[in-house]
């Protein structure tokens, strides 16, 4: 389970900080290839952020299989 709040409610509340969300990405890819995604929106996020993925030491993702239809 994953759990996002300002980092000075965890604090508050006596809550480690293990992570930092930086921000996200959304690209499409056609039905068929269904998973692949996040293929597409890393290197897009990573773009925007001006990161190299060498400098991520996790990526947390959500395919959003669910809004994909035919």
């Amino acid at each position: 389970m994953v759990v996002l709040a300002r980092r000075s409610t965890a604090q508050k509340l006596g809550l480690n900080v293990l992570a930092k969300f930086c921000g996200f990405a959304v690209e499409g890819c056609q039905p068929e290839l269904m998973g692949i995604g996040p293929i597409y929106a890393i290197p897009k996020l990573l773009k925007r952020m001006q990161l190299s993925v060498d400098q991520i030491d996790i990526f947390e993702l959500n395919e959003a299989f669910a809004t994909q239809a035919q």
